[in-house]
């Protein structure tokens, strides 16, 4: 499966024992981790240490995991999952493993350095003033121009860099995967 392809009802199970087998795996270590606190110190020092190795190795590929996995979700997020939402003019829809997605507008919102007197100045004068302190908080001011542009103003991309872009949100929902033949 590339990043712009959906995966089939196969992969999905395939992928939800992998996470299910990583979850078994860290409550194995969890379990090791307790067996050792019964024994003396110089017969915990080799085990521990060696499953201290083990957690370094553990993080290291969890780390490469995830990276990967954050990629192909990009992948989706701005490849796969805008024209199927779009083609299908659907907002939300019920995942098959017991979770709905849903997707609405969002925006990135930032100030140049070269233009934060312009900016500072724009909201002053435009009645936004009340969010500037020695710098303008980047979440206020995200939530101030999306209160703007709720209420039709104009907001200038001389002077702010404004990037629309599409938000999933992913909650928990009442569908599971079907069954495949067989039981599995």
């Amino acid at each position: 499966m590339n990043e712009t392809t959906p995966p089939d009802i196969k992969e999905l199970r395939e992928a939800e024992k992998k996470i299910d087998e990583v979850t078994i795996l860290l409550g194995k270590v969890d379990d090791a981790l307790d067996d050792l606190r019964d024994l003396g110190p110089r017969e915990v020092l080799a085990p521990a240490a060696t499953h201290y190795k083990n957690l370094v190795d553990l993080e290291n590929l969890i780390e490469s995991m995830r990276l990967k996995v954050y990629h192909i979700k990009n992948g989706y997020q701005f490849h796969v999952m805008p024209p199927l939402f779009h083609d299908a003019s659907v907002d939300t829809v019920k995942t098959l493993n017991g979770y709905t997605v849903n997707i609405s507008d969002d925006v990135s919102v930032s100030i140049p350095a070269d233009r934060k007197g312009d900016a500072y100045d724009w909201l002053d004068k435009n009645g936004y003033g009340d969010i500037i302190q020695s710098t303008v908080n980047s979440s206020t001011l995200k939530a101030t121009v999306k209160g703007m542009y709720k209420d039709g103003v104009v907001v200038p991309e001389d002077v702010f860099k404004v990037t629309t872009l599409k938000k999933y949100r992913v909650y928990q929902s009442s569908r599971k995967l079907p069954e495949a033949a067989g039981g599995g």
